[in-house]
């Protein structure tokens, strides 16, 4: 079983799976870049992914993320 994520790292998984990138999460949380990226990188060693669809992926299978509100590239 996986190590439950924070609820801030489930904020930047959902931003992240409604397509924006680092940047764009950082000024809609009001973090730093660097702040938005360390809470996905936990996320991604906390479910050993490797890279954010990875983890859209787990957190949608895991009931954290909607299906709906993922964007397709």
């Amino acid at each position: 079983m996986f190590e439950p994520p924070t609820e801030r790292q489930i904020q930047v998984l959902r931003l992240l799976a409604q397509g924006l990138i680092f940047e764009q999460i950082a000024k809609e949380m009001f973090l730093s870049v660097s702040t938005v990226k360390n809470y996905a990188s936990d996320l991604y060693s906390k479910w050993h992914v490797k890279n954010r669809y990875e983890a859209i992926k787990r957190g949608a299978m895991l009931g954290y993320i909607d299906y709906n509100l993922i964007v397709n590239e």
